[in-house]
């Protein structure tokens, strides 16, 4: 099977990776292309749905391989070291960038623990003063949606870019999953469209009630999490939901995804800076 991938455009590629997980077939081969595409249109929300991909391709016992001569696969195997999570079996291996956190293969028991080591890196790294509470809480946030929501059965990733000239974290939170818009519909028995189903769940106070300890606060805090200028995208089934600034956008898409693609920008720039306590002498 050849898997040739014609554009960067975000709903273009998931549309793409769609079409491609239909024609799968169970223990052949796969080869992934990229030609004329360049890799300065690729995002976190790409390498995330593209690991996802590779992840269901694997598990059909199908062999995947990439043409690294072009722009795009070279990316893939050397920046972001692809071959490492399947022929290595490896949950997180670090990029040639020091500015990327790299694919990790979202796993419960790290989930929390995941969120604050990147709050730590750019802490330590770009913004020393920083109260970046909220980046951990909102990965965090992520992280736990998918287990909360998805039965995704071990098939997300997550990935992570710094663009530090612009001062924003771009992340992509992707799992295989039954979606959410599925989700929402299942536990309100009602026939909304999948877009109006993923605003549902943005909702604070929402729950479809998966875990005992779910509040309903998971995705409502992400959003708030999100200041003047950042976005927040979620593709989840048939569905897509917009927030940019406070402007709301929902739309009905074309084709399936099959599972949910969480991408949002962070502007860390405008961040409080953290208190300092002083200490006083009596």
């Amino acid at each position: 099977m050849l898997c040739a991938f014609y554009s960067t455009d975000r709903l273009e590629w998931l549309k793409q990776i769609a079409k491609y997980r239909q024609m799968a077939i169970p223990g052949e081969e796969c080869i992934l292309r990229f030609d004329n595409l360049k890799a300065d249109g690729i995002s976190p929300e790409h390498v995330a749905s593209l690991a996802c991909f590779v992840e269901e391709l694997d598990n059909l016992d199908i062999v995947v391989s990439i043409d690294d001569d072009s722009e795009v696969g070279g990316l893939m195997c050397k920046a972001y070291n692809f071959p490492a999570y399947w022929r290595e079996g490896k949950n997180y291996s670090a990029s040639s960038d020091d500015k990327i956190q790299n694919l990790w293969r979202i796993k419960d028991e790290e989930k929390e623990v995941n969120g604050e080591r990147v709050a730590n890196f750019l802490k330590n790294r770009y913004f020393k003063k920083k109260d970046l509470t909220a980046v951990r809480e909102s990965l965090t946030e992520a992280y736990y949606n998918v287990f909360d929501h998805a039965d995704a059965k071990g098939n997300a990733f997550s990935m992570l870019i710094f663009n530090e000239p612009q001062g924003v974290l771009n992340v992509a939170v992707c799992d295989f999953g039954i979606g959410i818009a599925r989700s929402v519909k299942d536990f309100l028995g009602t026939n909304i469209s999948d877009s109006e189903a993923i605003k549902k769940a943005m909702e604070s106070n929402f729950t479809v009630g998966s875990k005992s300890y779910n509040s309903g606060q998971g995705l409502s805090n992400i959003r708030r999490c999100c200041t003047d200028g950042d976005k927040l995208w979620i593709v989840a089934n048939r569905g897509l939901f917009i927030i940019n600034d406070s402007n709301e956008e929902l739309r009905e898409l074309d084709f399936d995804f099959n599972g949910t693609l969480l991408f949002y920008s962070l502007s860390l720039d405008h961040f409080d800076d953290e208190e300092i306590l002083e200490d006083f002498n009596w």
